[in-house]
């Protein structure tokens, strides 16, 4: 369980607490208050840990002889949810590149440099929203762009679920011998 907040309120709650634990309650108890009081019967497991100033991020992708993937090659703030599937496109999209490059279909240096340009094309409009919904606006702009960020997901899974349709191995045409 984790509670977003700005991080000027999240450093006044901790600065008035004995604790991040303390500080975590509070902060649960302010903004969802019946979640607060169900939790109070429960047993903590582990111990509260707490994030600011969350990296939001976008390094580059690629150089002589490495390539990064997934959060190693960007980061964005939590408060999206949204993460993993971006993990499996930046692998899929890396082992294209790097698979072009060993049939000799492209070097090395274009193939990464076209991996980098497809995943930041890929990642734009989900990292500009978290960015815009990191920054907690007043909730009418809050609750907009959330509505944005729906549609947006939707369409980096369907250009993930078409990379996967493309890059299928074709169906064996003749049978194997057993």
């Amino acid at each position: 369980m984790w509670v977003g907040t700005p991080s000027a309120h999240a450093h006044a709650a901790r600065r008035k607490a004995a604790s991040r634990a303390e500080a975590f309650t509070t902060q649960l108890r302010d903004a969802a208050p019946e979640l607060a009081a169900r939790l109070r019967t429960g047993r903590r497991t582990s111990p509260v840990a707490g994030m600011l100033r969350t990296p939001n991020l976008l390094r580059r992708a690629h150089g002589p002889g490495w390539a990064l993937a997934g959060d190693a090659g960007y980061h964005r703030d939590a408060v999206t949810g949204h993460g993993i599937s971006d993990a499996y496109r930046d692998a899929h999209l890396l082992a294209t590149a790097i698979d072009q490059v060993l049939r000799g279909e492209t070097d090395e240096r274009a193939a990464l440099a076209g991996y980098q340009s497809r995943r930041d094309s890929s990642l734009r409009d989900v990292f500009e929203l978290t960015l815009a919904l990191a920054a907690y606006p007043p909730a009418p702009e809050f609750v907009d762009l959330q509505k944005q960020l729906s549609p947006a997901i939707d369409v980096a899974a369907t250009e993930m679920a078409e990379m996967g349709e493309v890059d299928q191995p074709a169906e064996p045409t003749a049978a194997i011998p057993v």
